[in-house]
């Protein structure tokens, strides 16, 4: 063999090699994706927690020169309030008796402030109430005017009892505010479910414009007064004034133009729903012919006027 033909291994290797270090190596394309990022939750909405103390309608009070909204139940379990409205007040109670609220509008003294309103009242409940322990009093707002609050503890006919009184002096009236709670611990009571409920019914007081208020309203019923079966309900504190408040409602009823009431007692009668009804014959100047009206003494609703005729002044019979 040639020296030429022989390829020594070394040389061999060595070609290997330089021909593998001017190969060209291998590109492979990548497509870079984005690092994954979970998105931020939005913040969470809050449930807004149900006020327990619920409103219900507006109550107007005419006579007592207010309105406001009366709170229907107290908390979570729906504790229900009784609404009982009369002439110049209304009041509510709960169901167990151990909450009772009143509000009520009367006439005040020209030189009366808000704060006489509120000794007077004081003053009428004093007999009731013993141990009496009262905090300085304190202005609240109602309406647009001041009055003044006190709060009083101590004993009423012998229970334990929490009191929040409030008067103010809006127009020609006096209106005040009862909250009272009784029980082995009121003041826990009152912090907890009374004080709540009169605070939402304050911020709805309204008082009255005395202008705007007719000062008696005509039924809608025309046989109002002028049917046995649809009577004037004056009701009765025992049966023997009966007749007294028959006589008081007609002494401030007045003729179609102001004219005064001349009245005959009749014999009394039995109705279509068997009650005992008073007829009374009814004659003023230019009436045509004499009428007659019909009274119901044994039960009481806010006093109307019959159609045709109209008032001298709010009638001044109450709620037995």
């Amino acid at each position: 063999m040639s020296r030429s033909a022989r390829v020594s291994p070394i040389y061999l290797l060595c070609a290997l090699l330089l021909g593998a270090c001017n190969y060209p190596p291998a590109v492979y394309s990548r497509t870079e994706a984005p690092i994954y990022i979970p998105p931020t939750p939005a913040p969470a909405t809050p449930i807004p927690t149900p006020d327990p103390v619920q409103l219900g309608a507006e109550v107007v009070v005419p006579k007592g020169l207010f309105a406001f909204q009366p709170v229907t139940s107290l908390d979570s379990t729906s504790q229900p309030l009784t609404l009982i409205q009369e002439t110049s007040r209304a009041s509510l109670y709960s169901t167990d008796g151990n909450l009772y609220f009143n509000f009520s509008g009367e006439p005040a003294g020209s030189s009366q402030t808000a704060q006489d309103c509120l000794d007077a009242l004081i003053l009428r409940m004093s007999p009731d109430l013993q141990s009496m322990q009262a905090e300085a009093g304190e202005e609240v707002q109602a309406d647009g005017h001041s009055g003044i609050r006190e709060r009083i503890s101590g004993l009423l006919l012998g229970q334990p009892v929490w009191m929040d009184v409030s008067a103010f002096r809006p127009a020609d009236n006096c209106f005040l505010l009862i909250g009272i709670a009784t029980g082995e611990q009121p003041q826990t009571l009152w912090e907890a479910a009374g004080q709540p409920a009169l605070q939402k019914m304050l911020e709805t007081i309204r008082f009255l414009d005395p202008a705007a208020i007719p000062v008696c309203e005509t039924a809608a019923d025309p046989n109002y007064g002028f049917s046995a079966d649809a009577p004037i309900k004056v009701g009765n504190i025992n049966l023997y004034d009966g007749r007294s408040r028959e006589e008081t409602y007609l002494a401030t009823l007045r003729g179609p133009q102001g004219q005064e009431i001349f009245f005959t007692r009749q014999e009394p009668l039995y109705n279509a729903a068997g009650v005992i009804v008073d007829p009374y014959e009814v004659n003023y100047d230019g009436i045509e012919q004499p009428r007659l009206l019909y009274f119901d003494i044994y039960s009481f609703e806010t006093l109307l006027v019959p159609q045709g005729f109209s008032c001298e002044a709010p009638f001044p019979l109450y709620a037995p």
